[in-house]
């Protein structure tokens, strides 16, 4: 589903983080992962989970973007291991970007 299914991943991502900077963030990486099916709980795996919050950290960065459409449970469940509020993280999908 979502943009990737439409568009070749560079191309989706690059208008992902076009979309992002139209929206006055500063795009500053990307992960990409590929799966045979999402994970239900937070649609990436465990070590692209560790992958990004090491990013996050190394970076400063306060918002994760996703290239398709998260359940509000996965955007939270995503949030809280990304640090959550006390570290101020965001998590938005490209529709939530979009709006």
């Amino acid at each position: 589903a979502g943009a990737a299914a439409f568009l070749p991943i560079e191309d989706s991502m690059r208008e992902l983080a076009a979309l992002a900077e139209t929206a006055s963030m500063r795009v500053v990486g990307s992960v990409t992962q590929a799966l045979d099916a999402p994970v239900a709980a937070t649609y990436i795996g465990s070590g692209k989970v560790s992958e990004i919050v090491r990013l996050l950290d190394a970076t400063g960065a306060k918002t994760v973007v996703f290239d398709d459409e998260l359940s509000p449970a996965q955007q939270r469940t995503l949030e809280r291991a990304f640090g959550g509020e006390p570290k101020g993280i965001k998590v938005l999908d490209r529709t939530a970007l979009i709006l």
